[in-house]
């Protein structure tokens, strides 16, 4: 390549750096969009969005705190209940319950319930204890209301853990 096609060439190269360069510095190139691009770096994280989110949530509880926010309830502590056969410990509200030893069966009165398959909810096993199923020794059982669910008792004896408020029917033979 001859020296004068060299020194054009660079002459043109040198053209267009300037030109861009020109066009950048007075706006007229799109700036990068950083609300496309979701990365952010960790001191970004740690120097900025943290510090805002920690003043958030510390102004938002400051707020109830002035507001007079209700205090929780007290969870109250659960009962031992002594039941012999026959018995039956009916939900008056709902109960949160613990079948300690003896045998019981799951008891559900309403029949919409029955026929939609509701009955104890079992937290332990995860699982639905339906009408006349046996409820298992040692198992976290809610009764969510007070609609005639509970457990019958078919062992001789048998005790309970209970938390709520229920109450105790005997066997109507």
């Amino acid at each position: 390549m001859s020296k004068l096609k060299k020194a054009a060439l660079a002459a043109a190269a040198a053209a267009m750096i300037f030109s861009f360069y020109a066009d950048s510095a007075s706006g007229s190139v799109a700036s990068v969009d950083t609300s496309s691009d979701p990365l952010v770096t960790l001191s970004y994280v740690n120097e900025v969005l943290k510090p805002q989110l920690t003043n958030e949530i510390l102004t938002k509880v400051n707020e109830l705190l002035k507001a007079g926010a209700p205090a929780s309830q007290p969870l109250g502590q659960f009962e031992v209940v002594y039941l012999t056969s026959g018995q039956t410990l009916l939900a008056a509200e709902p109960i949160e319950l613990v079948l300690r030893s003896g045998e019981g069966k799951a008891v559900v009165h309403l029949k919409e319930n029955i026929s939609n398959g509701v009955g104890l909810s079992d937290l332990t096993a995860g699982a639905e204890i339906t009408n006349g199923l046996s409820v298992p020794r040692n198992h976290y059982i809610i009764v969510p209301r007070a609609d005639g669910r509970g457990v019958l008792i078919t062992s001789k004896d048998a005790y309970l853990l209970v938390r709520g408020e229920y109450e105790i029917v005997e066997s109507q033979s």
